[in-house]
């Protein structure tokens, strides 16, 4: 599942891109396909609402794999992400290389195939053939809305205390797979 205004989902006319909206998605998958109980997994925000969807329905997961994110996020992944976002709300590249190049300096250490994969996997060309990504520019401007760093410590703090009580309600087997350089997922979290 790609999540609404990620990867080849569709972009939401209304905006709607708040992790109670993504879990209802997630909610409304599951139902469709009728799938009753099952191992989740999700990675960066996807691990978010996949924790909250198993908080909100343990006796649905079987297990949890959360990949590289948790109730807390490290304050230097968390400036990482504000600084790419507000950088350009909506970068544009002339190549898929282009972009695997930009990639490389927020991930030094990755490897030129798995750059130039995530490269393919998150752009789209445009008729005028430049490339864009995937991701709504709507939600990349969510990231970086206007707001007072009080209100976004207190958004945040609000966000990991669901997760924390999240976490607490999920009584099976859960993964938690880390990258040793993560800068999203500290080693004490």
């Amino acid at each position: 599942l790609d999540h609404r205004g990620h990867g080849d989902s569709g972009w939401d006319p209304e905006q709607g891109y708040d992790h109670e909206d993504m879990v209802g998605d997630v909610e409304a998958v599951t139902a469709a396909l009728g799938m009753e109980r099952g191992v989740v997994v999700g990675h960066s925000l996807g691990g978010r609402i996949a924790t909250l969807f198993a908080g909100r329905h343990p006796e649905r997961i079987a297990g949890l794999v959360i990949v590289d994110v948790g109730p807390e996020v490290d304050a230097r992944g968390r400036m990482r992400i504000r600084q790419d976002v507000e950088s350009n709300v909506t970068p544009t590249f002339e190549s898929v290389d282009a972009f695997a190049r930009e990639l490389s300096l927020a991930y030094p250490a990755g490897r030129h195939d798995a750059l130039q994969r995530m490269a393919r996997h998150g752009l789209r060309r445009r008729d005028d053939g430049r490339y864009e990504l995937k991701m709504d520019p709507a939600l990349r401007g969510a990231i970086s809305r206007d707001e007072s760093a009080d209100d976004a410590l207190a958004r945040e703090q609000e966000m990991e205390t669901m997760l924390w009580d999240a976490l607490a309600r999920i009584g099976s087997p859960t993964l938690v797979v880390r990258g040793a350089a993560s800068d999203i997922l500290s080693p004490e979290v």
